[in-house]
């Protein structure tokens, strides 16, 4: 579970107790909240550009991350950086090799994807736990 807020998790298991061990990943329960994560993000994006205090850069910036920062799937790192072993003889293997922790911090291969996938890590994790909070509240 790491890079996955504790508080999260609680949540997660307290708004849906009856799910497997394997299903309170943040990729599961991006993916199960999917439509919920979309609805809040759609939400709280008009609620910021509405606001009359917004300066023109910040709307431009705002508007820029609606249209292009759409995704809500996690990637498995896995499949985000491994990469097949190259052969002594030049030929690419059968082996898939995945780099360690700091290797993705400081290879120039890595960096920008590494970044990438940070950020997003942090931007649905904060979604989630939003929607998750919203659906606790409403048992209340």
């Amino acid at each position: 579970m790491q890079g996955f807020g504790g508080d999260t998790m609680h949540m997660a298991r307290l708004a849906d107790p009856s799910l497997g061990p394997a299903e309170y990943s943040l990729a599961k329960l991006s993916q199960n909240y999917e439509k919920d994560i979309v609805h809040l993000k759609e939400h709280k994006i008009e609620y910021m550009l509405n606001n009359p205090k917004i300066d023109e850069e910040s709307k431009k910036n705002l508007l820029f991350y609606k249209e292009n920062f759409t995704r809500i799937k996690k990637f498995n790192m896995r499949q985000l950086f491994g990469y097949y072993k190259m052969l002594k003889n030049g030929n690419i293997g059968k082996v898939i090799i995945f780099p360690d922790i700091m290797e993705m911090h400081t290879n120039p291969m890595f960096v920008k994807d590494w970044v990438e996938y940070s950020c997003f890590d942090a931007e649905i994790t904060y979604f989630l736990r939003e929607t998750l909070r919203a659906k606790l509240l409403q048992l209340n």
